[in-house]
């Protein structure tokens, strides 16, 4: 198996989103401050899951992670762009850190994601319906996004068959749309 990490961050290391950082955003004062590391644990277990659903995570994919992880940082609604922001200040990191703590066998490590990502369901049971499917539905499209950054024309547009399997997050409960008020 082939893995490309990240180059040594600048970055100092930091334990993530804190209670604090987030306890003005209302959308989350319900949960605990591990259950909000486990929401941003899964931005990047995500990302891994996804390009390393063939067996090798290739600089594209990660590059790709890590900017999109920047850009909804500073795109789409306020308090989601704050998460992502809280993630991006050490995606890389994180993204390095997580790789080297997972099995280096493919179907291994892919169950130990899945097995990971599957603790996020009774969280987002807990938020609000709306914030829930939100965030449901901000995982699920970086989850695309990611499978879409390599292959294809110039590189993008082509969703491996390993990552079909995975893309659509199916360790995740599908959350609907609730219907506006």
């Amino acid at each position: 198996m082939s893995i490309i990490t990240f180059a040594a961050a600048k970055t100092p290391h930091s334990s993530g989103i804190t209670f604090e950082k987030l306890q003005f955003m209302t959308h989350f004062e319900n949960l605990t401050p591990s259950e909000l590391q486990q929401l941003e644990a899964a931005v990047v277990q995500i990302s891994i899951l996804v390009a390393g659903a063939d067996g090798t995570i290739d600089a594209e994919e990660a590059a790709w992670a890590d900017k999109v992880a920047h850009i909804r940082g500073y795109s789409g609604e306020e308090w989601l762009q704050e998460f992502y922001d809280q993630i991006a200040t050490n995606f890389k990191i994180q993204f390095n850190d997580t790789i080297k703590s997972l099995p280096t066998d493919t179907a291994l490590r892919q169950t130990t994601l899945a097995t990971e990502l599957e603790k996020v369901n009774p969280i987002l049971a807990k938020l609000e319906p709306k914030i829930g499917y939100k965030m449901y539905h901000s995982y699920v499209t970086l989850a695309m996004s990611i499978a879409k950054s390599s292959g294809g024309i110039l590189g993008f547009g082509s969703v491996s068959n390993a990552e079909k399997k995975v893309v659509d997050l199916p360790m995740l409960t599908p959350i609907a749309e609730p219907e506006e008020e």
